[in-house]
This record gives structure tokens, sequence and C-alpha cells, in this order.
């Protein structure tokens, strides 16, 4: 039995539209409604990106986007001509057919393996609510629409690991399975996919990534993997990587066409010096390195660095120096406020444990005022600094909580891991974050509207302090009214007074 599948005319990217209807498209839509959809919306976030990836090597492949003057006169259009768009898609068709019997859309297999259950090409199944909320670890089957945005997902994320080891097959990691994914996003998805249509000409968007005469996207050659390579041709080799050798089997099933079974196998490894233009790198003892995803820290703490793109020796995320040269050409207005979205993954042993999007409001004038990131980093180091006094004080109140006398120097201590768990039992650090996320985002508008730094800091001080004695308070008031809790408490208040004063030591505490 013949299957087909259409990527451009069968719905199956969800979106979220301007007046917050959740609907699914296909290409053809995706790009002729951009202007219309608000967003890309799918339940795991790796999906998103996966797909806004697809959708941008497509985007570049159509329109050509060497020079400011071209990329504006798109912007100033405000939506994607559909008639070139169409006429690429009526040329490229059945390479976008997702069960095309010769060159299924994004896949090749590999003879020499057995096919294998579905549920075994998701990354990190029994971590599987982080990638598909439609998905457990009983997983039999997916739809059509389904299948395509997994497929997509475990190119650009799939887990490193053992495939065959008879045969000598070991997966790669997905190029963007290490570090943060950075994506600036607009009031539209037109907008969205504009900001992060970067420059594609020589030695653009960078090295590595260039344009060349044999780069192209994945679905134009007739073997993807020839010639074999470590790095790629060109970005647009690189935006549709085979990192898998995939080839899924679809099936009748009692509503539809199903896919149960896959084989799979790994495909081209990236060699490591490549710099991916969708990651924030650092300098380090180790050369470059970029931001991988922690848990605990949401993303506004690391504001001073992603908006430091003119920092010394720094390798800041493309679409944020290419979005502060627009505003400096007047294309797009320098008082224009996008989000900048991170996606990021913590694996282990190839199991997903957590995949996170995380979100922070994005002024554009802040990335033409370099001398005003001195001022964001001082915000966030004083930060720093009170939550070190913070936990201080908190190791202080539990251990008088376990041990009555241990502030007395022959008494006995309590064993640090007890004290520690109770510090933890009480978890007040996240509120102490929490709690200061807003009034940040708040003073880097101010910040953007030329606001004196020194009443910057004046107000963050006072900010820093409500948050960390509020922190305190929520342990102490978990520690009870025992005498020993009293104790404790009184204890915990001088020790965090004393700290806050080595950090403002002119000023009340």
């Amino acid at each position: 039995m013949t299957y087909s599948f259409s990527l451009i005319d069968e719905p199956w990217i969800p979106c979220l539209d301007l007046e917050g209807n959740h609907r699914e498209v296909g290409l053809r839509e995706a790009r002729a409604d951009a202007h219309r959809l608000r967003a890309v919306e799918c339940a795991s976030p790796l999906e998103t990106a996966a797909i806004l990836r697809l959708m941008l090597a497509v985007l570049h492949r159509v329109f050509s986007s060497e020079t400011v003057s071209e990329w504006s006169r798109r912007w100033r259009a405000g939506c994607w001509d559909a008639g070139e768009l169409n006429a690429y898609f009526e040329l490229w068709a059945d390479r976008f057919d997702l069960f095309h019997p010769q060159r299924p859309f994004y896949q090749q297999g590999d003879d020499r393996l057995p096919p294998r259950t579905i549920a075994q090409l998701i990354p990190g199944i029994a971590a599987s609510q982080w990638f598909n909320h439609q998905v457990d670890a009983n997983i039999t089957s997916l739809a059509p629409a389904e299948a395509a945005r997994v497929l997509l997902a475990v190119q650009a994320f799939g887990l490193p690991g053992i495939r065959h080891p008879q045969l000598n097959l070991f997966f790669s990691g997905g190029p963007w399975l290490a570090g943060m994914i950075f994506f600036v996003t607009g009031a539209s998805l037109f907008e969205t996919l504009a900001l992060n249509w970067l420059q594609y000409a020589t030695s653009r968007p960078r090295p590595n990534l260039d344009k060349t005469p044999h780069d192209c996207p994945n679905w134009e050659r007739d073997d993807p993997f020839i010639p074999e390579r470590e790095l790629p041709l060109g970005y647009l080799d690189y935006l549709t990587w085979p990192n898998r050798r995939v080839v899924l089997l679809p099936e009748d099933g009692p509503h539809g066409t199903r896919v149960r079974e896959v084989i799979d196998a790994p495909g081209l490894k990236l060699r490591g010096e490549l710099q991916e233009p969708f990651k924030h790198y650092e300098p380090s003892n180790r050369g470059l390195t970029f931001l991988y995803l922690n848990p605990a820290k949401a993303l506004w703490r690391n504001s001073h660095a992603l908006l430091g793109i003119h920092g010394e020796g720094r390798q800041p995320v493309q679409a944020l120096s290419w979005l502060a040269n627009l505003a400096m050409e007047g294309i797009v207005p320098e008082h224009a406020r996008y989000q900048l979205n991170a996606v990021g993954v913590v694996s282990k042993q190839a199991k997903v444990d957590i995949v996170r999007m995380d979100r922070m409001s994005l002024p554009v004038r802040l990335l033409q005022k370099n001398e005003r990131v001195g001022v964001i980093k001082a915000l966030i180091d004083k930060s720093e600094e009170i939550r070190k006094s913070l936990w201080g004080t908190l190791y202080r109140l539990a251990e008088q909580m376990i041990a009555m006398q241990a502030n007395q120097a022959e008494s006995r201590q309590p064993d640090p891991k007890d004290v520690r768990g109770l510090v933890a039992h009480w978890d007040v650090e996240p509120l102490y974050w929490q709690s200061l996320e807003q009034p940040f985002m708040r003073l880097l508008d101010e910040l953007a509207n030329d606001a004196e730094s020194e009443w910057i800091q004046e107000k963050w001080q006072k900010i820093l302090q409500q948050s960390v004695w509020s922190a305190l308070e929520a342990a102490i008031a978990q520690a009870g009214e025992s005498p020993q809790a009293l104790k404790a408490a009184v204890l915990a208040r001088n020790q965090l007074a004393a700290g806050w004063k080595k950090v403002y030591p002119d000023q009340p505490n």
C-alpha cells in the first residue's frame, strides 16, 4: 500500500493565532499566514525549536538575505511572498512527503538493522513528558503529524548512545543537544522568523556556516550523506544536518495511518569546533564555551552576558548582533522590545532529565548601550553576593535547629548532610530568586530608557533587602516557635544583618 503525508499541505505544525486560538497548519499555510499567527507552540519546546529550524532553512533557500537592504525589503513587506514559496514547494513537493516511497522527507535508513518500536526513537523515553506531552513510556504508535515533529526533534536534539555495538554503531548527540539555543521572538510568527533569518552570505552567519556553491538543504540532495563529512557544506546543510539515519514505517490503524516502527541508525557526526549561531559563547580557560541550561538558574541571571554583544572575546547569539545592526541602520525601531527565548536540555545516561524553555524581555536599545551592560552585571553580582549570605544564614539556622548548642565552640556539631538536608527542605532560595525576576526586568526597561545608573543601583538594593529578608522569614516560619527555634531565629537574623553589612557596608540592613 502507498502512503503519503505532505508536510507542505497537511496540518502538522501546532500554532497559536493572534486571537489566541490553537490550530495546526502545514508549511505552506505557516508561511502564507505567518503574519496572522502568533507563534509555533508545540507541547515540547524541542519540537518547537526544531520546527523553527526547518522553517528558517526553507526561508534561506527561497529568499536572499545577503544584504541588509534585502532583509529590510522583506521586513517592510510584513509577510513572505507566497508566489516564490509556492514555486519552491511545487519544485520539491515529493521531497516534502513524509512517506515518499523513494525519498521520504529527512529520512534514509540502514539496511543492516531491523525495525524497532517508534518509542525507541524518542530521546529519553523515561522522561518523555518533557519531550512530547502526548507520549508516555507505553507508546505504541504515532500519527503522521506527531511522527514528523518527533523526526525533526530527534535530528536536532538526539541523544548520544549505543545503537549496535557489534556493528560499531554509536549515536552522536544532535547539533542542538548541548548548550542553550536562543531565538528572538516577535509579536507574530512572521516577526520571529524574520528576526532569526540571519544574513546568509560569504563568511556569514559564522565561519564554516557561510554561503558556498555546494550548500543546500537536506531534501535537495539525492543522498544527504554524500559527501561523507564532519563539517557542513554551509549554513543550509547545517540547518538540515542528518544526525540520524531514520526511516518511518507507516501502516494502517483503526483511526488512519500510524507509525509503529522505525529503522534508525547513526548519521553524520559534527566536529566540535563548529560555532553555532544560536548559542552564546563566553571565553574561558578552555577557549570559547557555550551557556548550558542550569535548572536552578533563570535566564535573566545571564542577561549581562547575553546583552553584552560587544564584549571582548565573546561570541554572542548571532540574532542579537543582527538585531543590533538592524536597529543601528534604522530598520528596526531602537525602542522596540522583543523576547529572547532559550531552549535547553539536561540529559544523563542517554535519557532526558529536563527540557526547559525560558524567556526574558529584550529592549533593543540595550544592545546598543554597551556601557549599560556593566550596570546590569553589577546588579546580578550583588544579587549573587546576597544569595551567598542567605545560604550561610540558612545553614546557621538549620544547625541550631538540629543542635541547640551548635553556636558554642565546644559543643556537638550536627552532621553537615543533615544541615544541608534541612535547608533543602525549607526550599526558600527559589523564593528569593523568583521575587527578584520581575523587578529586575523592570529595571532593564529603565536602563533602556536612560535612567541614571546610581538610581538603578539604589532601587536594586532596596529590592534585594526586601527579598532576602522575606526568604529568611519564610524559613524561620517553617522552623516553628519552640524555644530552640526562637534562639535559632535570633542567631540567623544577626548573621544575615552582618552579611548584609559586608555587601553594603554604608547602608542600613
